[in-house]
């Protein structure tokens, strides 16, 4: 008996960085998969390069997908690959970091076994130059330390503090990408824009967590990352303007939780649990700005 073919996208953004891009795509390439039946589709996004980014992808041939557009940021290429995406499932790899080899058949089992699941995130690890900076995010932003998969549902709301999940640790289905809206990426965002599509996700869908490593989530300086500023390297200046930002998404989340409840009364409205996190979050935010602006104005 022949099985249903399963194809998964995967969305690659990417901005002048054609030294890196190979790494990302044989990590993609030398995956693991879950049987013949398994397929990828590999969407590269250009988001306006100026280096040899497309002559690096021709010599992938009909392996990759090539589409190039002016510089609009990252959301904006992320969303243009969802738009391409005709897998059924969707996951993201931001061009500088890799896979490791196991990722996406582990993920597809853990599909299987936790049928309600529509969407699974996991930890991964953080390099910077080239060099480990710590191994393992969940660890580092203080969430639970896992030793079985568990619902998001299941877990204290960490996530309306932190963005829980890199970007490349993403695997989504079809159905959770058409609960989030047509643009699932805020391109008015330059920052956390991510974070604001995770947020959405998690009160969309059902989302599993795996304890597991499967990315090495790497970084460069080497000018591509626009008003993203580098971890481990933030200026005083760089953590208001960061701390401004996340408060510039919940109150956006906030707007948007309000206007629904307007436009649709019969709609079950978010848990008030969740907005009074957020609403706490922004006072926490508010008196952190405060004290680093006080910090600033004393040197």
């Amino acid at each position: 008996m022949k099985h249903r073919e399963i194809l998964c996208s995967v969305i690659i953004p990417t901005y002048n960085r054609a030294a890196l891009l190979p790494d990302a795509l044989e990590s993609i390439l030398s995956q693991e998969l879950a049987g013949d039946a398994f397929k990828l589709q590999i969407i590269v996004v250009d988001d306006g390069s100026t280096d040899d980014t497309a002559a690096v992808i021709a010599r992938y041939g009909s392996a990759v997908e090539y589409v190039y557009q002016s510089n609009q940021g990252a959301a904006a290429a992320r969303n243009k690959g969802l738009g391409l995406a005709r897998g059924d499932y969707i996951t993201f790899l931001d061009s500088d970091d890799v896979w490791l080899p196991q990722k996406l058949a582990t993920e597809y089992e853990a599909f299987q076994q936790y049928t309600t699941a529509q969407a699974i995130i996991s930890d991964s690890e953080a390099w910077r130059e080239g060099q480990l900076h710590y191994s393992s995010r969940f660890q580092r932003i203080g969430f639970l330390t896992l030793s079985s998969p568990q619902f998001i549902a299941d877990i204290p709301l960490l996530w309306v503090n932190v963005s829980l999940f890199a970007t490349s640790s993403l695997i989504l289905t079809r159905h959770a990408l058409q609960q989030l809206s047509p643009q699932s990426f805020d391109p008015s965002l330059s920052v956390y824009e991510d974070w604001k599509m995770e947020m959405h996700l998690y009160q969309q869908s059902p989302v599993l967590v795996l304890p597991d490593i499967f990315v090495k989530v790497r970084r460069f300086d080497d000018g591509t990352r626009g008003q993203r500023p580098l971890p481990g390297q933030l200026t005083l200046q760089d953590e208001i303007y960061l701390l401004e930002c996340q408060d510039c998404v919940l109150e956006s989340m906030l707007k948007e939780e309000f206007d629904r409840r307007e436009e649709q009364p019969d709609k079950l409205p978010q848990p008030d649990l969740v907005l009074q996190a957020m609403r706490q979050r922004r006072i926490a935010i508010a008196a952190e700005l405060d004290q680093l602006r006080k910090q600033k104005s004393a040197l």
